[in-house]
């Protein structure tokens, strides 16, 4: 059996690293340097070198030395990271928490091991529980968005209401999804049009201000937004305008 252990690291660290080879995770994971050691670039002119030479000099029998150490060195970081990611499938909460994981991945990762309430009750602990801990506002509407998914796949109208909410008022998806839960949930066409012009407007300065330097299809799709808002806003404005004619 064949297990890429950095493909994991990328999943959990990928976001807030620059790197994640086996030198960054030894700093990052395993909060160790290697010292006096060769860098994994010059080992291919290393070798070849060996390979072609008749004769080896002391500087080519310590370089293939320290070539034989870097190679032992990869093994037992890869078997300690190997364990250590064992390990955050086992404590997933402590995981996100100490070892800065993020939520999503890991959730989606316990998700396809047909652990889902468990990957449910980890997205849940991290909403309840996030202004105990130093996470970002980015992982916070992310993890508020994924729960308002799967609860709204449950039909579990309370917690998708709830997490809808409290989402802030910058987040895009966030304002959109109040619009719409003001609009069909709570029957308030007022309190609905408030909040899809709010995301209209976010919507728009995003595009505008040059936010988006990203590639043309999701432009695109902002753009796609920005046009469903303007539908919405009309309904709701005509929905409004109905209700004040009736006498």
């Amino acid at each position: 059996m064949h297990v890429d252990v950095l493909h994991d690291c990328r999943r959990f660290w990928g976001k807030i690293l620059d790197s994640c080879s086996l030198a960054s995770m030894e700093k990052f994971v395993l909060k160790s340097t290697r010292e006096f050691d060769i860098l994994g670039s010059e080992i291919p002119r290393v070798w070849l070198d060996y390979v072609k030479s008749d004769f080896l000099s002391e500087n080519q029998k310590a370089l293939m030395e320290l070539v034989w150490q870097h190679n032992i060195l990869d093994v037992v970081s890869l078997a300690r990271l190997f364990l250590h990611i064992e390990s955050l499938y086992s404590d997933p909460y402590r995981a996100v928490i100490e070892d800065s994981v993020d939520p999503l991945s890991l959730a989606n990762r316990i998700c396809k091991l047909g652990r889902l309430e468990e990957a449910k009750s980890l997205l849940l602990m991290i909403y309840r529980n996030n202004k105990e801990h130093d996470l970002s506002r980015e992982i916070i509407r992310e993890v508020q968005r994924y729960l308002a998914k799967l609860a709204r796949k449950d039909k579990d109208l309370d917690l998708f209401s709830e997490l809808v909410l409290s989402m802030d008022s910058e987040f895009l998806y966030g304002c959109v999804a109040k619009a719409k839960l003001f609009e069909h949930t709570f029957k308030d066409e007022k309190t609905a049009l408030v909040w899809a012009q709010k995301a209209h407007d976010l919507a728009c300065n995003s595009v505008n201000s040059g936010t988006i330097k990203r590639k043309d299809k999701e432009m695109a799709a902002q753009l796609s937004v920005i046009a469903s808002l303007d539908h919405r806003i009309a309904r709701l404005e005509r929905k409004i305008a109905n209700r004040k004619s009736i006498p």
